[in-house]
């Protein structure tokens, strides 16, 4: 079922691209380390491959829940007065072990240069680089959320709301780590004057089932609510955007969202065994590299929203191919999962005389 919420980040005055060096209150990473990873939430560099990647800090309980189901309204706090800085709909968390390479993807770690340039940063660190280097090494792999590039909006400029619209305490949630879950018509309403007409997140916020708010909406909001869902021809769109699966069409090739994710995960696993590699050749072929003086072709596949039965069924088919293609018939073919596939499937595999690795909770590789 899809919600929606209301989420605080800090504070940023050069439109999220880069760290500004804004001054934060409280027990918090941002007053902490004078900088928060949100800061980067409107850069160019932070989408790949249709998605959006961006942060906010969350407890464990709203990153299990949301999986391509949730609306994020993100707000923040400046001179006393509350704005909506960004929203994004359809979003999932991304998981801890996938991390390391969403990261690697999206070059995040190259950002320390801008965050050391920050006075307040260097401040924070008593002027020390090196402790700040050790830092960042540890913490620059947090992006929390991804999202279809076409549900994700940045505001040029931040929109002034008033809360009155979601509560009658004339305040909204201000920590961090916190959130408020806000009724669909809530949502609709504080997004209506400020996204163009006819955006995508208008269809997403009017299809489906969704769970209440913790505050219920006034009759113009239901009103308003009810007219737009009527005018929406939109169905279909309250399956997780995860959901959506295409291996080829009309020969052009279109992965899950998580198979890069997967692949720079794998890549960081052979790079860590000091072995070489080449990917995404002219052929498609996702990995071949050597081990043991053995050319092996390697094919990834996310099973998280077909199951490993399927990916495995797809992924020697083109394995077989790849391998004919290559005119390479002593080559190993190797089949990468992110997650655990079943005995008889892995004894199916085996039986072909396939590799077959598979990606554990914990982030590491094992090879069944």
């Amino acid at each position: 079922m899809k919600f929606c919420i209301l989420k605080p980040i800090a504070w940023n005055d050069r439109g999220y691209t880069e760290p500004c060096g804004a001054v934060s209150t409280g027990d918090n990473f941002v007053y902490d380390n004078g900088y928060g990873h949100e800061e980067w939430n409107n850069s160019p560099t932070m989408k790949h491959e249709g998605r959006a990647y961006f942060h906010s800090e969350a407890k464990e309980a709203l990153a299990k829940k949301a999986q391509g189901n949730m609306c994020i309204i993100l707000i923040a706090a400046h001179g006393a007065k509350n704005y909506i800085v960004g929203v994004a709909a359809g979003v999932t968390s991304n998981k801890k072990e996938d991390m390391p390479s969403i990261a690697k993807t999206l070059n995040i770690y190259e950002k320390w240069s801008q965050i050391w340039a920050i006075p307040l940063v260097q401040e924070k660190f008593s002027g020390n680089k090196p402790d700040f280097i050790e830092h960042w090494k540890e913490h620059h792999q947090w992006v929390m959320w991804s999202c279809p590039a076409s549900l994700f909006h940045w505001f040029s400029e931040p929109i002034l709301f008033n809360p009155n619209k979601v509560t009658n305490k004339q305040r909204v949630t201000a920590m961090y780590s916190g959130w408020q879950y806000i009724d669909p018509a809530i949502a609709l309403d504080l997004l209506d004057d400020a996204l163009p007409a006819r955006h995508p997140i208008f269809d997403w916020l009017v299809d489906g089932d969704f769970e209440s708010g913790t505050s219920i909406p006034n009759n113009p909001q239901t009103e308003k609510y009810s007219k737009k869902k009527k005018n929406s021809k939109r169905s279909g769109s309250n399956r997780p955007t995860e959901m959506l699966y295409e291996y080829w069409v009309e020969g052009k090739r279109t992965c899950h969202p998580r198979h890069t994710t997967l692949q720079n995960a794998f890549i960081l696993h052979l790079e860590s065994q000091g072995i070489s590699y080449a990917q995404n050749t002219t052929e498609y072929i996702d990995i071949i590299y050597t081990y043991q003086d053995k050319l092996v072709i390697t094919e990834i596949k996310p099973a998280e929203s077909v199951g490993t039965k399927y990916a495995i069924r797809t992924a020697i088919g083109q394995l077989l191919e790849y391998r004919h293609t290559m005119q390479e018939p002593s080559a190993l073919l190797h089949i990468v999962l992110d997650e655990k596939p079943k005995d008889n499937e892995i004894e199916f595999v085996r039986s072909l005389g396939f590799a077959l690795s598979y990606k554990e909770s914990a982030g590491n590789f094992v090879t069944a």
